[in-house]
């Protein structure tokens, strides 16, 4: 059960890494194209261009961050210029407008910058910043200099489509989005096709260019994927996926039934579309902005349990997670985290689970060395990890994997079976609240470990799909979920449907 498979293996990589590396790939294998005659850009000009947008976003969010008392996250500031820098018009370096080319990468990543201060609300960032500086700078720019063109979206090339769906597909899987991007690329892309057709009457050339000389792809793969700026629950996220992709097609489908949707010189295009996704977004989220005052911790080897009180009460339902948010100079992983909620809907206090293991990242040591009577932001809340009431219940957890299945046992007494898989000489992680539940807890385990309530049963060795239908006669009668880390709820997912389960839902830790 801990062999790491793929998935896992790209959960370890931080996700400003692998956005950064795949970017990176697009201006690398996009300058080799244009120097081989590709591309019909200035190869120069894109490698020029990308250097220009990176030292423009990450100056700029040091001056800003200077400004807004708020340390600035250098690997998302390069990031926020690699995009601006893919989708802006590359210079040619041969011409006297490659000048105007590059101050208008660099305007823009000045505002998108600027957007990661100014767009934020309840701590929350409410638009993607590449596209709020793309949109801002389509507006402005054009009554400075007459013109001046901003949206380009030059990386929607049919030579790099294979890059970007490979690329893609990496982040969509690490961020565990790709239902709601496919909602985007199916709704852009179709639509797209339609109108295309309406004019060539070739419906098999207008698909081929729907998908491939379309931003469609690039835009829900590295900014429609953006965590922070997609809604809390999975259907939501697939309709407001829907929705950027309708407004994507709209300029095209206008122009079919000969509407104009410009505004003055103001041309709406797929950044002004993620905006107005990006706002309905941050609306169907909380409503209200919560903070999380510590008032005490306890530790147990690795295992912390972390204990809050709501400022106002936080609203959650069994088995959602908060995102805490921690202004402070993070590594690779950034100064925001996901954790799972422990405690009831209701319970005066927020208990949150962490593993303190070796080696720790930044957050993680800064949310520990906070005292009591310390505050915390929340930035998010949401999750789908729900069961439907009035079923029986299969909870299969491994190790810190618990912790969602406490908000479910607090928070009902419904026929449950907690099966707790745990490393040999691991302790019971939260003891005491699983203690209090009414559910019939097996403990799997080399040896029995310390922790253990009367009343529990302990098997010993590995588990199967066998063993897991002996242990729950009643398995296939139940829903079952599963907790942990990817490569375990991997692994138990399958041992799930291989004793019987229907259906399994489940809850895994992306690291994001």
């Amino acid at each position: 059960m801990s062999a790491r498979g793929p998935i896992a293996r790209l959960d370890a990589v931080p996700m400003h890494v692998l956005v950064g590396a795949v970017l990176l790939a697009h201006v690398a294998l996009a300058a080799i194209l244009a120097f081989a005659g590709v591309l019909a850009y200035d190869g120069g000009g894109i490698l020029l261009s990308a250097l220009v947008g990176v030292g423009a976003s990450i100056v700029a969010s040091l001056l800003f961050g200077r400004i807004a008392h708020r340390p600035a996250h250098l690997p998302s500031a390069a990031i926020t210029g690699l995009l601006v820098a893919l989708i802006a018009l590359p210079p040619s370096l041969s011409r006297p407008s490659g000048l105007a080319d590059l101050a208008v990468v660099a305007a823009v990543s000045v505002l998108a910058a600027a957007a990661k201060v100014l767009a934020v609300r309840r701590g929350r960032l409410v638009v993607n910043p590449a596209a709020a500086g793309l949109v801002v700078a389509g507006i402005v720019l054009p009554l400075v200099s007459p013109g001046a063109a901003v949206e380009a979206w030059w990386v929607a090339a049919l030579p790099l489509l294979p890059l970007t769906i490979v690329g893609g597909a990496l982040v969509l899987v690490r961020t565990r989005i790709v239902a709601p991007a496919l909602a985007l690329v199916a709704a852009g892309v179709l639509l797209q096709a339609v109108a295309y057709a309406a004019f060539t009457g070739d419906l098999a050339r207008a698909l081929t260019q729907a998908v491939g000389q379309s931003p469609v792809l690039f835009l829900a793969a590295f900014m429609f994927s953006e965590p922070i700026t997609l809604p809390p629950l999975r259907w939501q996220r697939v309709l407001v996926g829907m929705l950027v992709g309708v407004l994507v097609a709209v300029p095209a489908l206008a122009g079919v039934a000969g509407i104009p949707v410009g505004i003055g010189a103001f041309y709406p295009g797929p950044a002004l579309a993620l905006v107005v996704g990006n706002v309905v977004a941050f609306l169907l989220g909380s409503r209200h902005g919560t903070i999380l005052r510590l008032t005490g911790l306890e530790r147990d080897g690795d295992l912390v349990d972390l204990r809050f009180v709501a400022e106002p009460e936080l609203e959650h339902r069994p088995g959602q997670w908060v995102e805490l948010s921690i202004p402070h100079r993070a590594d690779l992983r950034g100064e925001r985290r996901v954790f799972s909620v422990a405690s009831p809907p209701g319970s005066p206090e927020v208990r949150l689970g962490v593993r303190a293991a070796e080696p720790i990242s930044s957050f993680k040591r800064h949310l520990l060395d906070m005292e009591p009577g310390d505050t915390v932001a929340v930035t998010r809340q949401g999750g789908d990890f729900t069961p439907k009431p009035g079923r029986p219940r299969l909870l299969v957890a491994a190790g810190i994997g618990v912790t969602p299945f406490l908000s479910h046992l607090g928070a009902s007494d419904e026929d449950t079976v907690l099966v707790l898989l745990l490393r040999d000489g691991d302790p019971v992680p939260f003891p005491t609240a699983l203690a209090q539940a009414s559910a019939r807890i097996v403990v799997v385990a080399p040896t029995a470990p310390e922790g253990m309530s009367e009343g529990w049963e302990h098997v010993a060795g590995r588990i199967d799909g066998d063993r897991l239908r002996e242990l729950v006669p009643d398995l296939a009668e139940r829903q079952v979920l599963v907790s942990g880390s990817s490569a375990q709820v991997g692994s138990l997912r399958r041992i799930a449907k291989a004793a019987g389960a229907r259906r399994v839902l489940v809850d895994a830790f992306a690291g994001y």
